[in-house]
């Protein structure tokens, strides 16, 4: 990859980051390629721009970003195609009040260099490294 790529690749990553921070949705989207598929741990795929809309709308709503990291980060660049993943630890506070939560786990982000040079989000898939919580009776 050259250094230009990795920068832009670099700076959509921390774009995405900056959007959790702030709770903006309209800046997550402006990351992410129309065609981008969402696929977030309990739910539903989010597909395309406005249905990954619609889910960071939701989760803002009801949660308040309060610290967002991510660990053992790794990009491959393969031609218009970059691979990036790692391990994320991400806090929140309920909107309504509470205890915050936190949630940890691993990520894939598949970024693709646009017709006008821009990269974007493509596809992002995370999972949960919580253990799963004990059901009653066993």
């Amino acid at each position: 990859a050259s250094p230009a790529d990795r920068a832009a690749i670099d700076k959509v990553h921390d774009a995405f980051l900056d959007a959790m921070r702030a709770g903006d949705c309209n800046a997550m989207v402006s990351g992410l390629a129309q065609n981008v598929v969402f696929a977030p741990p309990n739910v539903p795929n989010a597909r395309g721009a406005d249905g990954v809309r619609t889910w960071c709308e939701a989760v803002f709503a009801n949660f308040k970003t309060k610290a967002v990291s991510v660990s053992d980060r790794e990009v491959v660049v393969a031609g218009d195609w970059a691979i990036e993943s790692g391990n994320f630890d991400w806090t929140v506070t309920p909107a309504a009040g509470g205890a915050e939560m936190r949630e940890q786990g691993g990520y894939v982000a598949i970024i693709h260099r646009e017709q006008d040079g821009t990269w974007k989000v493509a596809r992002d898939i995370w999972n949960s490294s919580q253990p799963l919580p004990k059901t009653a009776g066993k």
